[in-house]
């Protein structure tokens, strides 16, 4: 589950990307503003929910590519 913590650049943003071969990895984001990082936190639990359930196409993942 994505989540949102204080962090010495400002916000951290967790999130873990699931691949079709089962495995996963760990991803962060910082942001020094708070109601950019909360967006970015909203963004990063789509991701985790359509790559768990290995639906991520094309058209889903431009979004969310930067």
């Amino acid at each position: 589950m994505a989540s949102l913590t204080r962090d010495s650049k400002g916000y951290k943003v967790r999130y873990r990307v699931y691949y079709p071969d089962g495995s996963d990895r760990v991803a962060f984001a910082y942001r020094t503003v708070k109601r950019e990082a909360e967006q970015v936190l909203g963004q990063a639990s789509q991701v985790e929910s359509i790559t768990r359930q290995n639906a991520l196409t094309l058209e889903t993942a431009t979004p969310f590519e930067h």
